[in-house]
């Protein structure tokens, strides 16, 4: 048996997944460690991966505007912008209408109905 993914914690009681693995998963390999990801990020039981760029505070702004927004519409937050579009935001940090329409995802109809409150978050 191969070991795919090795969970530890550290001494601070954080988890820690190491892979014995040089070359990409094979989706059934994926399958097997799914279960273990979802322990490790809990994301991923939504299909999102935690944010990693250089704005961690101003996404995390972003994704509870987005949760706001949601409920008050009444639709899945993916609805209102998908995780990498929130994500590319939170990278980008537009200050203008063209910057926040130069972000892939985020088209002239998201700019009418979100845009004014995206940028009044990323313009802080």
């Amino acid at each position: 048996m191969t070991t795919l993914l090795l969970i530890s914690q550290d001494a601070e009681g954080n988890l820690i997944a190491q892979t014995n693995v040089s070359e990409p998963l094979t989706p059934s390999q994926l399958m097997q460690i799914f279960p273990a990801l979802k322990t490790l990020y809990p994301g991923l039981r939504h299909g999102t991966l935690p944010y990693e760029g250089p704005n961690p505070e101003l996404a995390q702004e972003l994704i509870a505007w987005r949760r706001a927004r949601s409920q008050e519409l009444g639709v899945s937050a993916y609805i209102v912008l998908s995780q990498s579009t929130l994500y590319a935001i939170a990278d980008a940090a537009p200050q203008t209408e063209g910057e926040l329409m130069n972000i892939p995802g985020f088209g002239e109809k998201k700019m009418e109905l979100y845009g004014m409150d995206i940028l009044r978050i990323t313009c802080k």
